[in-house]
Formats: structure tokens, sequence, C-alpha cells
């Protein structure tokens, strides 16, 4: 006896379950129950705490730079255990990825049988595939790379490579337009991976299995620092820090008005010299380093200058901030209690107490002449919030916090976030007091 249409459902949504039970539940909420036969089918799924990516973009802006290529391993890794146990998401996209304090995890695997959807909102068919806006029941692996491709660029731009205000004008996009992916610039390797996932026809995409080998060889995994550097201006430019030095340099940037110690100027070289050449200097050549401080076993984030100048402070993606002597070119404290790279370092107006801030999302306080951890200071607990930029009030009546898209004013004695300032949509960079204490300048990415 031929069987219904709804009957061979709720059969390919019995097997769909069946197999969600199998997959690896480290990037995704493991399927945990069903009923098949219930009017109407039900699947449940474990409840996985956290905001989901589009809430998070929404609230705060795109993802720093320095977690996306982590996320697109994350989810590839999610993806390749779906696709292992012969199941298709059919449905990912911003609002299916939920960011947890232990990494994104892929929800809403299982689906109960239902109609092709006909989505009237731009927003519910911007992560379609193109065979799924033409074809909704003939769904391979490949249409969730393709979702995958959307989701990313999302993450790391904001907004969606086919967005529109218009659900035609949304198809129209996916199934006929390259995709709006200007904003990936900054990412060029992630870029053409990405754009290898939006290719319109299917079999031209890489599988889950072969972005994720390709991803875990240049993305740090959980438990490794991430390898990112500061956006770069003119000076860094000129000496960006390798993964294990740190430079304390004397550079020919007058025009950038970078004030240099005159310590650092200083002729290291015996009294007596050869007469130096007509077209040259008398001085030290500003454009070599004056002293190689080596140290750090990562890439160097961040640095501050004591306000006596004889301490300069540095931190590193290996999770360390350090203190040199500047006068006699040695490192005197390593300072260790950070969970995530070291971001922002800034000192205190009085010499004794230096501020850091890291991808850990804590603020915490050392004595800035020995380095001895004086503690905690604040935690901010929110997913991919981390401190990313730190200034201290010229007289120490605050600490401006930049977390996320928005700066906390900072009780620089108790950690108490006295006001909140926002208005950025990206993620916060830099921060600044004026001389006189009167304004605050932010930058964000």
């Amino acid at each position: 006896m031929k069987r219904s249409r709804g009957d061979l459902d709720r059969a390919e949504f019995a097997r769909e379950v069946e197999a969600a039970r199998g997959i690896d539940g480290r990037r995704t909420a493991r399927t945990v129950d069903a009923d098949p036969s219930a009017e109407p089918p039900w699947p449940a799924a474990e409840f996985v705490p956290g905001p989901t990516l589009r809430e998070r973009i929404t609230r705060e802006g795109p993802l720093p730079p320095h977690t996306v290529p982590r996320l697109a391993a994350d989810l590839a890794e999610g993806l390749a255990a779906i696709h292992a146990c012969g199941v298709v998401h059919r449905g990912l996209d911003p609002d299916h990825v939920v960011l947890t304090d232990d990494g994104p995890r892929i929800v809403g695997i299982a689906h109960a049988p239902r109609t092709p959807p006909e989505p009237t909102d731009p927003a519910a068919c911007a992560y379609l595939s193109p065979e799924q806006l033409r074809t909704p029941d003939l769904v391979t692996r490949a249409t969730d790379v393709f979702s995958l491709g959307s989701v990313l660029a999302f993450a790391a731009t904001g907004s969606g490579p086919f967005e529109a205000t218009s659900t035609a004008t949304v198809v129209h996009r996916i199934t006929s337009e390259p995709p709006a992916l200007t904003g990936l610039a900054r990412y060029p390797d992630l870029r053409g991976l990405v754009a290898a996932c939006l290719a319109k026809e299917p079999g031209e995409r890489p599988t889950a299995e072969a972005l994720l080998e390709r991803l875990s060889a240049t993305t740090p995994r959980p438990g490794t620092a991430p390898a990112d550097a500061p956006p770069a201006g003119t000076f860094a430019r000129k000496w960006r820090p390798t993964r294990r030095t740190a430079l304390l340099a004397a550079t020919a940037v007058a025009a950038t008005a970078l004030a240099v110690p005159a310590y650092l100027l200083r002729d290291s070289a015996p009294a007596a010299r050869s007469p130096a050449p007509d077209d040259a200097s008398p001085t030290r050549d500003a454009t070599r380093p004056a002293a190689r401080l080596t140290g750090h076993t990562g890439p160097v984030t961040c640095l501050a200058f004591a306000p006596d100048n004889r301490v300069l402070a540095s931190g590193g993606a290996d999770r360390t901030v350090r203190l040199w002597d500047t006068v006699e070119a040695r490192e005197t404290a390593t300072c260790e209690g950070h969970a995530g790279a070291v971001r922002a370092v800034a000192y205190s107006p009085h010499d004794r107490t230096l501020f850091t801030g890291g991808d850990d999302g804590t603020l915490r306080t050392w004595d800035a002449r020995t380095g001895a951890a004086r503690g905690e200071l604040a935690t901010y607990k929110g997913t991919f919030d981390g401190v990313r930029c730190l200034a201290v009030h010229p007289e120490g009546a605050a600490v401006a916090v930049g977390v996320g898209s928005r700066i906390e004013l900072v009780d620089p004695a108790t950690g108490r976030s006295r006001a909140t300032l926002t208005g950025h949509t990206g993620r916060m960079s830099w921060v600044a007091f004026s001389p006189d204490g009167t304004m605050l300048a932010s930058v964000a990415a």
C-alpha cells in the first residue's frame, strides 16, 4: 500500500532524529528526545545558555577580528560532526548559533516535518542557499556550507552578504548576484574561504571537513592565545613586534608626534668614535633599535611607559605582562594571571598601580614597581567581551575601560562602574583622556 506524504515525512523525521542523537555535542546542541508519531511530531534538544550570534552582534556590533577565524573553525567543526552522522541542518543562520562560555554551539539540528518555507521577511531567507530557494526538498551538505559562509560574513561585518529590504531582492541576490564581501577586506584569508562557501553551484563549495582542516592549520584552537596584533598605525608598520620580541626603538617618525625619550637615543658606543660621513647625522641612527627586549612567547599586543619613564610594561598574547627596566634594558618582573591574551596596559599617574585588561574579560591591577598582583578589579563576562583598551584619568580619578562596543568608567579603587558610555556600533579599540582630564576620546573598529 502506498504511504502518504505525511507518513514518509514522519519516517524521515524518525531517521533524522536517530541520526542526530549520535552527533558529537562539543559544537552542537544534543538531541535528547523526540516523538515522530505525535500530532504534531516534535523534537527536543538540550538547552544551551547564551545569546545567539544575532543577539550578540545586534547589541555590540561585529565580532573582534581575532575571534572570527576561531568562530569559523568551531562552526566548521560542528557542521562536520552533523554531516558525519548523515544529517543536513538546512537552516543554519545567526539565530541558530549560540555563543556560550565554552564557544559557539549550533542548535536547531533535528527538524519536525514541515512544508517548504515561504518566507515573507527578508531576514528569514537571507541565509538560504540558491538550491533551497529553487527546490527546497533537494538540499545537501553543500547547502549548510553556503549558509555557513553567510553566517561568517555576518559575524565579521554585522550584515549578511545578500541582505536587502525586500524578500524578492534577497532571493535575486542569492540566486543571481555575487555576495557583498567588501567588509571582509581586513580578513584576506577568510574572505577567500567565505567566497568559496558562497559559490552558486553546490559542487563548487568545499566540504565542512575540508574547511575544518584548512582552518585548523591556521587558527588557534581553544586553550591557545590568539595571534593577532593591534591595528597597525604609522609606528606599528615601522616596528611590528615579532612573535618573540618587543623593541625599544627610537624611530625617525617625528611627523607622527611620538615623543622619543632621551635615554633611548643615547649612544651606547664608546666615547671615542670615528668621524661621521659627511652625509650622516653625528647622532645615533634613529631608524635602529636602541635595545631589544626578549621574553614574550607570543605577539606583543600593547605597551605603556610608567610616568617616571623608568619602566615599560608590555602585554602579550602569551597571557603575561612583563615589566622592563628601560635604562638597563632588562626584564624586572613577569605578571601572570590573565586567562587570555593581554590587550591593554595603563599606569596610574602616581607610578603606584598598573592596570591591565585582556580577552578573558577581566580588569586587573598590579604593583607598578614590583609586578606583584593586587587582584581582579572588575570582570565582564559577556560572550566575546574582552577588555581591549584602557586609559587612566590624569589625576587617577577613573579608569576608562573599553569593553565590547561600550566604555565603562570605573572607580580605580573598587572597580565599580560609575558610568557606561555607549554610541559605538563596533568593537572598542582605543580610548584616551585629554591632558586636563575634561574630555575622553574613543575609537571603535
